[in-house]
């Protein structure tokens, strides 16, 4: 087991890994850490190829229990985002950290989340890139945008949940 330090904005969270590779880590890692065990991996010549970088390669892949169809084609497809980012942070480690945000289209949000000053919501979703090109989800976050333009992050217990109801274009709530 390994254990990861996360912080977000000052609050740090600790979120334990099982170290496992290839087809056993999909069955094993029970939603906390996929590796892709099937396929071609990452590969430098990948991140040069597109304009998009990782982005562009995540895009393209199958999650493991969720081969129906690629990442890009379930975000893509998905009614209820009205904007898409991805974000790259490479690790002293040579890990690269992608993160893919998709905000909500603008509900009309309750009383109780206008008087909490959140602006937009949307949910998170981190890729881990490891040297040898293995990749997985190891966190979904909701993601809130407050009136002082912060934005804030708070890990979900049910990555498999959160993806089930993406790819199945189905709205996710909080």
């Amino acid at each position: 087991m390994r254990i990861f330090l996360i912080v977000f904005l000052s609050t740090i969270y600790f979120v334990t890994v099982p170290v496992i590779e290839g087809e056993a880590a999909t069955e094993k890692s029970r939603g906390v850490f996929q590796f892709h065990g099937s396929g071609t991996p990452i590969t430098p010549g990948d991140l040069a190829a597109g304009d998009s970088g990782l982005a562009k390669v995540l895009k393209a892949a199958k999650l493991p229990h969720f081969q129906s169809k690629t990442f890009g084609e379930a975000i893509d497809g998905y009614r209820f985002f009205s904007k898409k980012e991805w974000k790259e942070t490479a690790s002293t480690r040579g890990k690269i950290y992608v993160d893919f945000t998709g905000w909500f289209k603008k509900p009309s949000f309750d009383f109780s989340s206008i008087k909490k000053g959140i602006s937009a919501q949307g949910v998170g979703i981190k890729f881990l890139v490891t040297p040898d090109g293995a990749y997985g989800v190891v966190m979904v976050s909701q993601v809130e945008l407050k009136t002082d333009g912060n934005i804030y992050s708070t890990p979900m217990p049910d990555i498999s949940a959160v993806l089930k109801k993406l790819y199945g274009n189905e709205e996710i709530k909080f």
